[in-house]
């Protein structure tokens, strides 16, 4: 955590030898000493504020999630960018604390929820954690060090949230095979947010990364306080961009009462892709180019902000007519199933297979 002219930065480098980078306050009329700063470890999440001399107020410059590490130091230091113009500083009032936290009692903490049949997966985050180890074939990817925090359920109650404070990166989990299905989570941005014009939260859907030609998805963004917009993603060899201008958007303020929690659903059914906030519809786009994103795993985003997130759940959706036959075959969107196909998310077996005859009497195959 350091000062450059008017700046407060939080630097890092999350690895040896690699290149280091950083969170960037500009203190509007330049800063007077004397300034105090503050960096905090949480588990493995660092975080970076700093008060000015006329204010009690403490302002964050950003965090960062590190790798886990066996040590941690800290001290100080002080340099001249030219031996011509040398420096002198003094640092006062130095404190270092370790301060243990017994979490609070959460009601049903580390059980999972009874979940019906048509739920493919679900994660409250009650177990302290984000599950990066397989659990029913799945787990989440590029997670390193989440910060699973305690907070208030939309009833008041102690619950535990995956906190992402502007820790930029993009999850996903589940099955590259699921086909139609709804995504759901409950959000809650801070009271504090900081409505950026980068301030960035998105979800996917049918998300899929292929050998050679890059990914295929379709892209949920809630921009700048004030945009929502789908977007889709079909990579076709090197030439290929990950945000693509949007198929469908609308305007929405999604910012307007930040410390409440929101319920967010997004339904991936054959063609069509439709968003709901609180139960409402918001924004729907129907594929009809021959070249479709028909199946694949979920995910979620965060670009320069901060976010909870808790129940994130995926539900299988009925298909009576076509179910994910319609998907795999190009979009022949309603054709009836054939009768000796059979499908299964198992990613280990086929992806399409055939039967002449029921393996029992209820007539599956």
């Amino acid at each position: 955590l350091l000062i450059r002219r008017n700046n407060v930065l939080l630097t890092y480098r999350k690895n040896a030898g690699e290149d280091t980078h950083s969170h960037q306050s500009s203190v509007n009329g330049g800063i007077k000493y004397p300034i105090k700063l503050r960096i905090e470890m949480v588990g493995s999440v660092v975080t970076g504020s700093y008060c000015l001399a006329d204010s009690d107020e403490w302002k964050k410059v950003g965090s960062v999630s590190l790798p886990n590490t066996t040590e941690v130091l800290a001290g100080f230091s002080g340099y001249a960018v030219s031996p011509q113009c040398p420096i002198t500083v003094k640092f006062t009032d130095y404190q270092t604390y370790l301060e243990n936290k017994e979490p609070i009692p959460i009601s049903g903490s580390g059980k999972k929820a009874e979940l019906s049949e048509d739920v493919l997966f679900f994660e409250d985050f009650e177990t302290g954690e984000v599950n990066t180890n397989p659990r029913n074939g799945f787990c989440w990817s590029n997670v390193f060090g989440a910060n699973i925090v305690e907070t208030e359920d939309a009833n008041g109650n102690p619950t535990y949230a995956w906190f992402k404070d502007h820790m930029d990166n993009i999850h996903t989990v589940g099955s590259k095979r699921w086909a139609d299905y709804s995504l759901e989570a409950d959000i809650k941005f801070p009271e504090e947010i900081d409505k950026q014009e980068d301030n960035v939260f998105g979800l996917f859907v049918r998300q899929r990364e292929m050998d050679f030609y890059g990914f295929f998805n379709y892209g949920i963004f809630f921009k700048k306080g004030n945009q929502l917009e789908i977007r889709k993603t079909l990579a076709l060899g090197a030439n290929y961009n990950k945000y693509e201008q949007p198929v469908e958007k609308t305007d929405f303020e999604y910012l307007n009462d930040p410390g409440e929690w929101h319920h967010i659903r997004v339904d991936a059914f054959d063609n069509k892709i439709t968003v709901f906030w609180d139960g409402t519809e918001l924004l729907e786009y129907v594929d009809n180019d021959p070249l479709i994103c028909p199946v694949g795993k979920v995910g979620l985003m965060t670009e320069n902000t901060a976010v909870y997130i808790d129940n994130f759940t995926v539900r299988e959706l009925d298909d009576p007519l076509g179910g994910a036959y319609d998907n795999l075959v190009g979009g022949l969107w309603d054709q009836p199933t054939p009768e000796d196909f059979v499908y299964s998310y198992d990613e280990s077996k086929p992806q399409i297979s055939y039967s002449k005859k029921p393996i029992d009497d209820t007539g599956k195959f």
